[in-house]
């Protein structure tokens, strides 16, 4: 999302008995006071706003692992499930999990990167230490 500083002239004529140029001067002033301040708020990612989230509301990360697992075994891809992992492990915290699981801090970030093609064992690995599991489930195919 890019945000655009765009700076408002009002000219305003009449009233009291000053020159329109030292008017036009001070509300000029007044308001680029104001973008100025509109113009430093720090943008930030939807994976940051996501993070910061579930890190005030812990309760949801189990319901939001669900829908993303779900979703990425109905679509056939692992890109959800490893994007879910990857923010939870940020907000549990990337050196408590790599303790817990026997990985290298890199390894579970190599393992969770977009360029990482981890293998079952660190994803289970990864999961346990999360305090969740992968379960077995027979699919229901439809008659055709």
């Amino acid at each position: 999302m890019l945000k655009r500083q765009t700076n408002v002239v009002i000219h305003l004529y009449g009233g009291d008995k000053g020159s329109p140029k030292k008017r036009h001067h001070k509300r000029n002033k007044k308001l680029d006071g104001r973008i100025g301040t509109m113009a430093r708020k720090k943008l930030r990612t939807f994976d940051q706003v996501e993070e910061e989230y579930y890190g005030e509301h812990p309760d949801e990360i189990e319901s939001y692992l669900k829908v993303c697992s779900e979703k990425s075994l109905k679509d056939g891809g692992t890109s959800a499930l490893l994007s879910s992992l990857r923010m939870v492990v940020r907000v549990k915290g990337i050196s408590m999990l790599a303790e817990e699981t026997g990985m290298t801090r890199n390894g579970v970030q190599k393992a969770l990167s977009e360029d990482g093609n981890p293998g079952f064992e660190n994803i289970n690995a990864i999961m346990q230490g999360m305090g969740y599991r992968l379960i077995l489930e027979k699919l229901e195919i439809p008659a055709v």
